[in-house]
């Protein structure tokens, strides 16, 4: 099973049942968005762009000159928005978490 596997077949379904609904609808919609920019991250974990190995590590594509280039400027440039967004929105959800614990 793959990364993107373990993504789109375990963890969006699971955090999508309906006992992993939160009543706070800013904290549903944010836990929505971090599973869509997984899903999002899981276009870019396929063969044409990376291989996983068996340490769990994943290896650049570059098979040839065309498929060495795909990691530098598709993968790197992509992915790094994507991980951006995902930092932010982690942070976004940390920050209520803190607010929280504050006003208790």
């Amino acid at each position: 099973m793959s990364l993107s596997d373990e993504i789109e077949l375990g963890i969006i379904p699971k955090w999508n049942k309906k006992r992993y609904l939160f009543s706070d609808g800013n904290i549903e919609k944010m836990k929505q968005n971090i599973l869509q920019t997984l899903n999002e991250l899981c276009n870019y974990l396929t063969i044409s762009y990376v291989y996983p190995l068996l340490n769990g590590r994943l290896l650049f594509n570059n098979d040839s000159s065309e498929a060495g280039e795909k990691p530098s400027n598709e993968l790197r440039t992509r992915t790094y928005k994507i991980r951006c967004n995902m930092r932010d929105l982690l942070e976004q959800l940390y920050s209520i978490e803190q607010n929280k614990v504050q006003f208790d």
